[in-house]
């Protein structure tokens, strides 16, 4: 080796050496960011994000019915934020009844059976008349309406075989 070559080998050592003792001085003052921040700057960063999706996450299901309510007890709310399409809602019909139409009805409906038990429309011989006149469905085979009465389908109570009980009972 020659000496310009020995002499550039001693250069290229001392740059070498130089960077490792300038590392070491960094290190010591403090200054040298290490591998571990560096892994640690990845893991608080990952932290971060799933921190934040954790916390959205929990805001939505919190959220979700206080708005839900809202949207669907508030009438301006719904037609300001809710879009159109998206009003699943089931219109109510313009001739729906009350409860108190509804409770009228069936107290008609149960006047108006009393008054005809009073008057004896339902006597067991106008009772017999009428199923006589009653016609079995047109669709229906004689098979289906055999079955029909031995398995007591479409009586009132098909467990009660109407000759069974009597109405004249002393009890």
């Amino acid at each position: 080796m020659s000496i310009e070559e020995r002499n550039d080998a001693v250069r290229h050592a001392n740059k070498a050496m130089k960077g490792y003792t300038q590392t070491r001085i960094l290190a010591k003052q403090g200054k040298l960011i290490s591998k571990n921040r560096r892994q640690s700057e990845e893991y608080q960063s990952a932290n971060a994000i799933q921190f934040s999706l954790f916390l959205s996450l929990g805001l939505a299901f919190i959220i979700s019915p206080i708005l839900g309510r809202k949207i669907a007890h508030d009438e301006k709310f719904r037609e300001k934020y809710v879009p159109e399409w998206y009003d699943f809602r089931i219109k109510p019909p313009k001739s729906a009844w009350t409860r108190q139409e509804l409770h009228e009805q069936i107290i008609d409906v149960e006047r108006d059976m009393r008054e005809r038990a009073i008057r004896g429309d339902f006597t067991p011989e106008k009772l017999e008349e009428l199923k006589q006149t009653l016609n079995p469905r047109s669709d229906l085979s004689s098979d289906d309406i055999a079955m029909a009465k031995k398995y007591g389908w479409g009586a009132i109570h098909p467990g009660i075989d109407p000759d069974d009980y009597d109405d004249d009972d002393d009890d």
